[in-house]
């Protein structure tokens, strides 16, 4: 890659504080996703973070559409028409907490070369993001499912035991017994609650797009790394789009998905 300068003073700065800007959305994503309104500020608010971070990354790297150049003006420029875009958010800035500031303290403000865009962003989106969130919500289906068969069983034997009868035959039961009888509709009612969240939450879907990006970026990075001409500037932004497109593809799927659903259930 092209031997790049450090950043000036001002320029640190400005990529230090979009940063902690992009950080001061994520607490709202945590909050208020009951209303229809609601749901669509959190869905701006994980947008705004998003396009900051992603916008960052091609920035630092020499992406598209910087170029080795790195126009801090351009960055500038980009960076407020995402910000006055969602200018009604940044009332949320306040419930950064220390944790996330320092986050933001750790993020690059430096120009990246290829390697350290790869060891900063790729691998750090397919190991400590998409493969465990992938595994996360991979466990999280295993566990409701496994509620629902185990809740559906109790239900079944409560059935039987409460009536007194199995395979056309009767005995004789204690007087409690029969009192199980109403438990059977509870149960049932807990077992579709149950998973009525995990078509809501989409576990499974989640734990497979995770997967498929994970799987996306190793194959670019791989086939990055092997490419003979990897240090020329075009073939280092081509990378750069391409990561950051395959990222920004996943979480516009997600946000859409979501949007639509959500907005449904609280309409």
């Amino acid at each position: 890659m092209a031997a790049t300068t450090d950043l000036d003073p001002t320029a640190r700065s400005t990529l230090a504080i979009v940063g902690a800007v992009a950080l001061a959305f994520v607490p709202y994503t945590a909050m208020y996703r009951t209303s229809r309104e609601q749901v669509r500020n959190w869905v701006r608010a994980r947008s705004v973070s998003e396009g900051l971070k992603e916008d960052i990354y091609r920035f630092l790297a020499g992406g598209p559409p910087y170029g080795a150049d790195r126009d801090m003006r351009q960055f500038v420029d980009r960076r407020d028409a995402i910000l006055n875009a969602a200018g009604d958010l940044e009332k949320y800035d306040a419930e950064v907490t220390a944790e996330q500031s320092s986050q933001a303290e750790k993020r690059p403000t430096a120009p990246l070369n290829a390697d350290e865009y790869v060891d900063k962003r790729v691998n750090q989106q397919i190991t400590g993001y998409y493969e465990k969130q992938s595994r996360r919500n991979a466990r999280r289906a295993g566990l409701f499912r496994q509620c629902v068969f185990s809740v559906g069983l109790l239900a079944a034997i409560f059935g039987v035991i409460s009536s007194g009868t199995a395979g056309g035959f009767r005995w004789d039961v204690p007087q409690w017994i029969p009192q199980l009888g109403p438990w059977v509709a509870v149960l049932t009612t807990i077992s579709a609650a149950v998973t009525a969240h995990m078509a809501a939450a989409r576990y499974d879907e989640l734990s497979v797009n995770y997967a498929a990006t994970a799987r996306q970026l190793t194959r670019l990075r791989d086939r990055f790394d092997s490419d003979p001409q990897r240090a020329d500037q075009a073939v280092i932004e081509k990378f750069v789009d391409e990561v950051e497109s395959a990222i920004s593809s996943e979480n516009e799927t997600w946000r859409a998905a979501w949007t639509d659903e959500k907005t449904a259930a609280t309409a």
